[in-house]
């Protein structure tokens, strides 16, 4: 899996998975490819819609602040040299038995776990 350090707050330090915001009038799928390359310079042929996530933060007295959906995918290589862009501070290629060594965001571990039993 290709997952990155993120370099900017929220979750500065913490390993992901590449991702970003969607541009208005952009797919998912649009975005998923386009973070991955400014990210990581990764080109991939993404074709799997792995999960959606749910990300609330709530505010010291509980209040929801924001609300976040993470949608996952899967896909293969298709080019390019993994290189830490835009919001990443690292990327690395780890396979899933070997992240529970790393600092990761939440829910980020189980979802991988999850693209990997899906793609065996």
């Amino acid at each position: 899996m290709l997952i990155v350090k993120r370099g900017k707050q929220p979750n500065e330090d913490l390993w992901s998975l590449p991702g970003g915001h969607v541009e208005f009038g952009e797919t998912l799928l649009h975005a998923a490819t386009r973070e991955l390359m400014e990210e990581t310079g990764i080109g991939a042929d993404l074709y799997h819609l792995v999960d959606c996530i749910d990300i609330m933060r709530q505010d010291a007295s509980g209040v929801i602040e924001r609300h976040y959906v993470v949608a996952v995918y899967t896909g293969t290589w298709r080019c390019g040299t993994a290189t830490a862009g835009d919001d990443a501070a690292q990327v690395n290629w780890k396979l899933p038995e070997e992240l529970a060594e790393l600092n990761m965001t939440e829910g980020a571990r189980e979802v991988i776990f999850k693209a990997r039993d899906l793609l065996d």
